[in-house]
């Protein structure tokens, strides 16, 4: 599958929102605040599979979050 660069997808989320907390049970050294970036005219679940590139960032705040996403836009 090709993937189109020129189009960009990102997603808001917290730890709490993810499986990650099931497996590794804490709370991410305090990092629960995250959005994930992928490529393509994909959904998250599609990329994640295919091992496609999906870039994650994780904050301590809610504050620090929005302020780094919004920068993505």
């Amino acid at each position: 599958m090709d993937i189109d660069y020129d189009i960009i997808n990102i997603k808001k989320f917290n730890w709490y929102d993810t499986q990650a907390y099931k497996f590794n049970k804490d709370h991410n050294n305090g990092y629960i605040y995250g959005y994930v970036m992928w490529y393509g005219n994909q959904d998250l679940d599609d990329t994640l599979d295919n091992s496609e590139d999906v870039s994650w960032s994780w904050f301590k705040t809610e504050q620090e979050r929005d302020k780094s996403f919004k920068e993505q836009d």
